[in-house]
């Protein structure tokens, strides 16, 4: 867009505030700083404000230009601007104002914040610098270029200063302000005409540029050391790589303000970064501060204490009777540790010894945790001691075995911890008769047959005297002479019970069971399974019938015999509850169709009958007639009783008998029960008054009234 400046009424202001600081840190004022995303290029307005000298001494003179590098565009109208350069009074003091037409103007009588603004064009005046200490000063002016040359660029205003003769401050930067204070800012601000009337236009913007900031006042150093009583450093890289210097020395004089550099002779050794020392490697360097033309140096030692220490295994081996330097095993830290001293120790000196230079000797079987001290910090490792096999010994070199039986012969191996990796046994003579099976530990020898067998048994593949050695095998039979059943004679059971057999055997040399390669098993036989069987493996025998079988045992072709009698018990007779009969068949008793009731009996002889339960309920007589009555019987035969159930099915007269047994037996009874069942009663309608029964109905009761029952019991003795 476009902007024009008009001859008449419009005065475009650029609120310009700058300001001298010292260390910026001193005081309250930040340096100018553009706007995000204003540049040179893309600004309507450039200004730049630039000192003729940056470095200064006292006494000299120096011009603050300040100039209008970039105008908007090219139309009519008048540039102001408004200035305010802030200045320490303690260095600089401004000595004349130049206008854009080189007048000369200068009011040093002090004013108030804010009526800088109002000053006319050049006009200019020194002000105090609000909240800022009283030394902070500005020199507020105003300038503007003339009418002929509206929208020329160049300087608009020169500012000459002074460096006082008695500066007594380090720094003396000029720096602009930044935006966004009283005094200070940089602001654009216009009008323009709109129907006769000028409204401001504030959408201007502008970008500063300045040398100000390096402006400076150097006072020389005369004079450099480092503080008293700091003749030397020394580090420890373990607990003191560092050492900070850069407040341990004196600068003559104090308002010096010449740069410090720092420096290392021996960079390999220690390295210096603005007074900052930091140990590299092990030994001196000297480190210098310079100043201008003088300097100091200050020697440093590097030394590195041990402040990690360890052994590089996790755990170590030592032969039996033997030593192993374990010292260049220990690995300290940091890098270029020097150690002080060292100490070793050992948890278990009758194991594994050790002296003060790491050598560890192992003394018998076992472990022992090796610790190592090196200045104070300590590291532990685990030592075993190796022992070698060196001997082999046999806890028996001659042994006794039957055929089929096994014998153990122990191997010790020495000294004490030593392991036998691998061992052999093998024949020398008499392999027909005994084997072996060898494990590290133990010889297993089995008998084959009745002779000698001479062993020889070798350790780790060994065949020296200490490591080889022989044992004799002497194999001897017993077979069996004869088998014996030990139970007594002429044994009776019961069909269905039991028996166990016992059998043993003897053999040539005694009675005592030795193991053979006999076939030892014994096997029992019956002579007639349908008498009396037997368990091949057990010589249980169980009664089947009546009748006697001879048990034979087998054992190694020897065979002993054994009769067996077995005996039956029958049911000889059946005892009924009578008591439970003379309550059931009582004179006033009445049998209905579909009545039902139980008698319990017994069978004779009580718990000794062999029969079996079908054979017993076959051997159980009931004699009735099937159209009138069902019968049931039921017997247990565990507890010797049974139940006799009766259920009336019709009208008529029942004959009912139950017997068991042999009659001509002396327990043989049978029981006779007779009685009438008739239908039940049907209730007829009530007669009426007259008192007339139906015909029907007084046959019923007749046939009533006539009844009778009999219950009679039959006894049969033989």
């Amino acid at each position: 867009m476009k902007k024009s400046f008009k001859l008449k009424a419009l005065v475009l202001s650029m609120l310009v505030m700058m300001g001298l600081t010292l260390v910026p840190s001193l005081y309250a004022v930040e340096p100018f700083k553009n706007h995000d995303g204003v540049t040179e290029e893309n600004a309507d307005f450039v200004v730049s404000y630039t000192a003729s000298k940056t470095e200064l001494q006292p006494g000299d003179e120096f011009t603050v230009t300040v100039n209008v590098d970039k105008l908007p565009s090219n139309g009519e109208g008048i540039v102001s601007l408004s200035n305010r350069i802030a200045y320490d009074s303690r260095v600089v003091e401004p000595c004349t104002y130049l206008d854009s037409k080189n007048r000369e103007k200068l009011d040093v009588t002090p004013g108030e914040v804010g009526t800088g603004l109002g000053l006319a064009r050049g006009q200019s005046k020194i002000i105090s610098v609000p909240g800022e200490p009283d030394y902070m000063k500005a020199v507020a002016f105003n300038s503007a270029k003339t009418e002929e040359n509206p929208d020329e660029a160049g300087v608009f205003a020169t500012v000459k200063f002074r460096v006082k003769a008695d500066a007594s401050i380090k720094e003396a930067g000029l720096a602009l302000l930044q935006d966004g204070k009283t005094y200070n800012g940089f602001a654009i601000a216009g009008k323009k005409e709109k129907d006769g009337e000028w409204v401001t236009d504030s959408d201007n913007t502008f970008f500063i540029k300045s040398n100000l900031s390096d402006v400076k006042v150097p006072i020389k150093c005369t004079e450099i050391k480092f503080q008293d009583g700091l003749t030397s450093v020394e580090l420890d890289k373990t607990n003191k790589p560092s050492v900070d210097l850069s407040d341990k020395y004196v600068a003559t004089p104090e308002n010096m303000n010449e740069d410090v550099q720092w420096s290392s002779d021996n960079e390999a050794v220690a390295t210096v970064s603005n007074g900052v020392v930091t140990a590299v490697a092990n030994g001196t360097a000297n480190i210098t501060i310079t100043c201008g033309d003088v300097s100091a140096t200050l020697p440093v030692t590097v030394t590195t204490s041990v402040g990690t220490v360890s052994f590089k295994g996790a755990s170590y081996t030592v032969n039996f009777e033997e030593d192993r330097d374990l010292s260049g095993e220990v690995v300290v830290g940091p890098q270029g540790a020097t150690a002080k001293s060292i100490t070793y120790t050992s948890s278990n000196p009758d194991a594994v010894s050790v002296d003060n230079n790491g050598v560890i000797r192992g003394l018998k079987y076992g472990t022992s945790d090796i610790t190592v001290n090196v200045d104070g910090k300590t590291a532990t490792v685990t030592v075993s001691v190796v022992v070698p096999l060196r001997t082999i010994t046999l806890d028996q070199t001659s042994v006794e075995v039957y055929k089929g039986d096994k014998v153990e012969i122990n191997v010790t191996a020495g000294p004490e911890g030593a392991v036998v990796e691998s061992l052999v046994s093998a024949p020398k003579s008499g392999a027909e008769f005994a084997k072996t099976t060898d494990t590290t530990t133990k010889i297993t020898v089995e008998g084959l047959k009745e002779g000698t067998a001479v062993y020889t048994v070798s350790a780790n593949g060994n065949t020296t005297p200490e490591l080889q050695k022989e044992f004799t095998v002497v194999v001897k039979e017993n077979p069996i002479t004869s088998a014996t059943i030990k139970n007594a004679a002429g044994a009776e059971i019961l069909r269905g019970e039991t028996l166990t057999m016992e059998g043993a055997y003897t053999t040539r040399e005694d009675e005592t069971v030795h193991k053979t390669t006999d076939d030892n098993t014994m096997v029992w036989s019956s002579s007639d399974e349908t008498v009396a069987k037997v368990d091949p493996a057990t010589g249980v025998v169980t009664g089947v019938k009546e009748g006697k079988a001879t048990i034979t045992l087998t054992i190694a072709g020897q065979t002993a015999t054994y009769e067996v009698t077995v005996n039956e018990i029958h049911v000889s007779g059946i005892q009924m509850d009578e008591d439970k009969i003379d309550e059931i068949f009582k004179e006033d008793s009445v049998f209905t169709v579909g009545d039902s009731f139980s008698v319990d009996f017994t069978l004779l002889p009580e718990g000794k009958i062999t029969d079996t339960l079908e054979e017993i309920l076959a051997g159980i007589t009931t004699k009735y007639d099937k159209d009138l009555v069902d019968v049931k019987v039921e017997y247990n035969k565990e507890t010797g009783k049974g139940t006799v159930t009766v259920t009336l099915k019709a009208a008529g007269d029942v004959e009912l008998s139950v017997a068991a047994g042999e009659p001509d037996t002396e327990d043989a009874v049978e029981y006779t029960m007779n009685f009438t069942v008739v239908e039940p009663v049907v209730e007829e309608p009530e007669a009426p008054e007259t008192g007339d029964m139906s015909v029907a109905m007084m046959v019923v009761l007749m046939a009533v009234s006539a009844m009778g029952v009999v219950a009679s019991k039959k006894i049969l003795v033989k």
